[in-house]
């Protein structure tokens, strides 16, 4: 859990985020594409200007199911369930922006 609140904290410095949706800002969470639904929705752009960066066969699968561009951060299985390719480790996410 500390690694991903220091990515969050290192997005929110270089101003990546600027939007954040929370597990009770919605009915159904993932595995459902609601929370995805609900960014694109409060960012205001089309589902086909977004990516979505996930490490997890159910969340892969709901970012899919809300007709995002996913990429898995993980093992190539990612790819069976929707992402459109992986990356085999997050920390790398960091040195590509």
């Amino acid at each position: 859990m500390k690694t991903y609140l220091n990515y969050i904290k290192f997005f929110i410095n270089y101003q990546c985020i600027s939007v954040i949706v929370e597990r009770d800002d919605v009915t159904k969470g993932k595995t459902y594409p609601d929370p995805y639904l609900l960014a694109i929705k409060r960012l205001n752009i089309p589902v086909n200007h977004t990516i979505v960066f996930e490490d997890s066969s159910s969340d892969v699968k709901s970012a899919v199911a809300a007709r995002t561009y996913c990429v898995g951060i993980g093992d190539e299985n990612l790819l069976s369930v929707g992402a459109q390719f992986t990356i085999h480790n997050s920390q790398l996410l960091i040195f590509r922006l």
